[in-house]
Order: C-alpha cells, then sequence, then structure tokens
C-alpha cells in the first residue's frame, strides 16, 4: 500500500510547519481575542525510487480549512491523491516496505483525513515562542486500492520559533504513534525540524528547513528532507506559497514540489 504525505504546507506542510508560517507571517498572540477562517488548495508533488528500479509518484490535491481564535489553530485537511509505482511509501513516515512490487499499481481517491489543534504557549514576549500542536490522521484512505493503512496515527510536537528582525530562526520536535495495518508492525517515532525564514520585503519571504524522521520499522532507513520555500502575500486576504524539496536517504523522496493558494475571510 502506497500513502500520501500530509501536504507539506499545511504548512509548509510537513514538519515544522506551523513554525514557519507563524514566522513568515510575524504573528505573536494578540492581546485581545482575534478570530479568523482561512481555506487553502493547491498540490504536492513527490517522486523517488525509495531503493526500487522505477519510481513511485505522489500528487495530493488538499482542501485544508483552517481557524484561528486568539491563541488557538484549528485545522481540518481533507486530500484527494494520485499514486503510481512500485514502492510502499508513506511520505510523512517514509518506505514502509524494502521490496518492491511485482507490478507497477496507480491508485487515486480520498487519502487520509488530517485533524490539528495548536495553541501557543509562549508569544514574543518570551525568550522564544512555543507553539503546541496535537493531530490526527483518520485511516479514511482506502486500504483495498492501497491508498492508506486504514488506520489512525496521533502525534505531538512543539514548535519554538524567534523573530529577530527579518530573520526567524524556528525548530521541531515531535512524536507520532503510527497505526500498523493487518501484516505489517510499525514504529512510533520521532520528528525534528529545524531552519529559517527571511523576509525579502513586507509582503515577501523565503526559506529553507531540514526535516529528520526515524524510520518506521527496522528494515527501512530514516526521513532526510531539505525543503526550499517562498510566501507571498497578494493582499490582506490572498496568500501564496511554494516549495521544493529533496531527499537524502531510500525512505526520502528524491524531488518534490508544491503549492498553495490561500484565502483569508
Amino acid at each position: 500500500m502506497k500513502l500520501q504525505r500530509p501536504v507539506l504546507l499545511v504548512a509548509l506542510l510537513g514538519v515544522g510547519a506551523l513554525a514557519a508560517v507563524r514566522a513568515d507571517t510575524g504573528a505573536t498572540a494578540a492581546p485581545a481575542p482575534f478570530s479568523q477562517w482561512t481555506l487553502s488548495t493547491g498540490f504536492d508533488y513527490t517522486t523517488g525510487k525509495y531503493g526500487q528500479p522505477s519510481s513511485t509518484d505522489i500528487l495530493t490535491v488538499p482542501v485544508i480549512g483552517r481557524y484561528d481564535y486568539d491563541l488557538w489553530t484549528f485545522k481540518l485537511i481533507v486530500p484527494w491523491t494520485h499514486i503510481s509505482g512500485p514502492a510502499d511509501v508513506v511520505q510523512s513516515v517514509g518506505l514502509l516496505r524494502n521490496a518492491a512490487r511485482p507490478t507497477k499499481q496507480t491508485e487515486s481517491g480520498l487519502g487520509d483525513v488530517v485533524a490539528a489543534a495548536t495553541r501557543n504557549v509562549l508569544d514574543a514576549s518570551h525568550a522564544v515562542s512555543l507553539d503546541l500542536t496535537g493531530k490526527i490522521k483518520f485511516g479514511t484512505a482506502n486500504r483495498n486500492r492501497g491508498l492508506g493503512t486504514g488506520e489512525n496515527d496521533y502525534s505531538l510536537q512543539a514548535d519554538a520559533y524567534k523573530v529577530i528582525d527579518d530573520f526567524t530562526p524556528f525548530a521541531t520536535l515531535g512524536y507520532r504513534i503510527l497505526g500498523s495495518p493487518p501484516g505489517l508492525s510499525l514504529n512510533n517515532i520521532w520528528f525534528a525540524s529545524a531552519g529559517a525564514t527571511y523576509r525579502l520585503t513586507a509582503a515577501t519571504a523565503v526559506g529553507a528547513a531540514l526535516d529528520l524522521q526515524e524510520k518506521s520499522s527496522d528494515t527501512v532507513a530514516n526521513v532526510s528532507e531539505l525543503t526550499g520555500f517562498i510566501t507571498h502575500n497578494l493582499d490582506r486576504h490572498w496568500k501564496l506559497q511554494g516549495y521544493v524539496l529533496t531527499g537524502f536517504t531510500t525512505s526520502s523522496p528524491d524531488f518534490g514540489l508544491g503549492g498553495i493558494v490561500s484565502h483569508a475571510f
């Protein structure tokens, strides 16, 4: 079974995501309650051989709902996924098995729905800002068609960041509990990220992040990816984000790119 990565811009929609987005916008805890809805969509594409003779390609098109209220952020991600290739891959986890399928498999359909809640626990008045996030990946993707495990995953992560004029370093540390499908035992994993954003203008920022994750089983490699990204605010309501990435292990994609357009109400 081949599974989609949680969209990198959920965002940056990958590890270290929310810290990068908050840092990019210069967001801090407001002195009075603040409320805002945001709707986003875009695409995430990755390709890699994952140690196999031919590549596995994964395209994800998400619809992302976000609600910000005071110190809280809530997100719901509903993805459509198209997967083609021989490898058993979970891009948020890495390679599941290191043995190729006998034939190339192509499937499309609903991916795994993800719900997340984040609370800002330290704002910019402290030495660093800190967000805590709890996330559930529901096993909504069709197991019989190879689109998912049919199992839920649970994760908790901390995102720390510090705005220093136009420069914002950030770091993430998290732990994910993986649901194991029938016939496959997966390990729970630690994951981490480190990077920075730099504001080029009032509307545009660039950045990079290195993402590291433990291997999902003893027969595959750890995950290591480097992502470069750019964000641009068109106005008060519209934002564009784009990124490219490369991986360094057989559990990582060789190349990826994506983009997100967001509208705040």
